[in-house]
């Protein structure tokens, strides 16, 4: 074999070289493990299957179709033989009292829900202290419309108020999501049911179906409901009957915002539907994905992860998640409950949370 003829300068070169390779391999293999170690986490400390059930609302709807995605993407990551059942029940108002009963693990929630449910606040008759949110702000967020009917001559709630209008407004049925925000809004501008009647008005709550055929038929004079972006049903409105989107004034936003957890800074958008020349200012909110403090650590972990970490999967099982931005999924102002200690540990192993 032929000796490499080295003198001093190259021995001190190629022992430089030897040991920064060896740096860099160390470097690379830790890296890995480390890199390992937070993918795994949750995986790795679980030993047992695990069986959720996942509250969401009624099969072919955007959040039986939320909920079936996110249960795809979770499912391979739990231990062998877990179990994730898609629960066609019971919606926004529903869904925490489910989790609070142990009837599901996890449940869709929309954020002033999250919020009334914690804090006590109608419908709910107690505080559920036991709420824990693990990803907010999946969706483009439904805002609060004050829809009035152009041919009935009012401009806004405040009108109605001052003048003392006998108007005939239409809500959701009672125990709806849409209901609740309907009132919440009435009270904030003093309007209540026996104050309607006096001045000849009426406030009705109905399944949605009838309270659009009130408006469109001209046997109602204002409806107010959570809308979805383009939402088909009252884009159909719209069309339809001439209608004006009332915006709540500034200062009514913030109120509302305040007591009650809707998020600011939303707008009904120009051309959006049939009558709205420029964008309109709005509260409203999400959804989120929330528990109990029950759920152990590790599960919270691997939900979160598998959520956070597969955005263009989530947007292509509906079009309304392809906003979700994982980076922001764990903010406050999202979620409107404490966040579960997994999903703590998740949000800052990506350095997207705060230490």
């Amino acid at each position: 074999m032929k000796r490499r003829n080295l003198s001093k300068g190259g021995l001190e070169m190629f022992a430089r070289r030897k040991i920064g390779s060896w740096v860099i391999l160390f470097a690379l293999v830790l890296a890995l493990m480390v890199g390992g170690l937070c993918l795994d986490k949750g995986y790795a400390a679980l030993k047992e299957p695990v069986h959720l059930r996942f509250a969401s609302f009624a099969i072919g709807g955007s959040w039986y179709i939320y909920a079936s995605a996110i249960a795809k993407l979770v499912r391979p990551n739990l231990p062998e033989g877990s179990t994730i059942d898609v629960l066609p029940y019971q919606g926004g108002i529903g869904n925490p009292l489910l989790l609070k009963r142990g009837k599901a693990e996890i449940a869709l929630s929309f954020l002033p829900c999250s919020k009334w449910a914690y804090d006590g606040l109608s419908p709910y008759k107690e505080p559920i202290k036991e709420l824990r949110a693990l990803v907010g702000g999946l969706n483009r967020p439904h805002r609060v419309g004050v829809l009035i009917r152009k041919a009935s001559g009012i401009e806004s709630l405040r009108q109605v108020v001052e003048q003392k209008l006998p108007v005939r407004i239409v809500t959701a049925q009672v125990g709806a999501t849409g209901q609740a925000v309907a009132m919440q809004v009435l009270h904030a501008y003093g309007i209540t049911r026996e104050k309607l009647k006096s001045w000849g008005g009426s406030l009705e709550h109905v399944r949605m179906p009838v309270a659009m055929s009130r408006i469109k038929d001209g046997f109602a004079d204002i409806i107010i409901h959570n809308v979805g972006y383009k939402e088909p049903r009252f884009s159909e409105l719209c069309l339809r009957v001439p209608i004006k989107f009332m915006e709540i004034s500034k200062e009514m936003r913030q109120k509302l915002a305040e007591k009650y957890g809707y998020m600011t800074g939303l707008y009904f958008k120009a051309g959006e539907f049939k009558g709205i020349k420029q964008d309109i200012p709005a509260i409203g909110y999400p959804t989120g994905v929330i528990t109990t403090k029950e759920l152990p650590d590790e599960v919270a972990y691997i939900i979160t992860k598998s959520i956070c970490e597969n955005p263009k999967d989530l947007g292509n099982a509906h079009a309304s998640l392809k906003v979700f931005d994982p980076k922001t999924a764990w903010k406050p102002e999202k979620n409107g409950i404490p966040l579960h200690p997994g999903a703590i540990e998740y949000y800052k192993d990506k350095g997207w949370m705060p230490e």
